[in-house]
Order: structure tokens, then sequence, then C-alpha cells
């Protein structure tokens, strides 16, 4: 499922017109966008979006077998709840 099929969906689901549904999605990613520039974020019986540092490491190019550094970086990793994970298994 990408974005517009959520849209889709959720207009479906509540009866509402799809501009609006829209807007209040648009509004959620930016809402969650603007929260992990600072803190961590959990969204109870879904999961958590956390801030970790990835460790400078080395890596080679595939094709000439280079060696290339690659710099730490800060990236956001996702763990869903147990709901999701049992709904997950469930299927």
């Amino acid at each position: 499922m990408n974005k517009s099929d959520l849209i889709k969906k959720v207009s479906k689901e509540l009866d509402m017109p799809l501009p609006d549904v829209t807007q209040v999605i648009n509004c959620f990613f930016q809402e969650m966008s603007e929260s992990l520039k600072k803190e961590d974020l959990y969204l109870k019986d879904f999961g958590s979006f956390k801030k970790v540092i990835r460790k400078a490491r080395i890596a080679y190019n595939p094709s000439s077998r280079e060696p290339i550094q690659v710099p730490e970086k800060e990236v956001i990793k996702f763990k869903p709840s147990i709901n999701i994970l049992r709904m997950k298994n469930l299927k």
C-alpha cells in the first residue's frame, strides 16, 4: 500500500472527500517528520520510531572491489508494537 492507496481507503472508510483526507494525511506525516527531528516518536498500538547513529565503516565497491569509507550517519529505525506483530502473524 502506498500513500495514495491509504488516502483512498481512509476516504472511503470515513465517507470523507478525498481533498480533506489528503490534507489530514499530509499534515500527519509532516508532524511526524518535524517531531523526529527533535525526539523519538511513539505511536501506541502501532510502534516506535527512533533515531540511531550508524557507525562509520568501510564498504567495498562491488565492481572494482575498491574500499570506500562510509561516514557515520543518523538513521530512523522503526520497531512495530506487539499488536502489529500479532496481526501480521495471524495472516
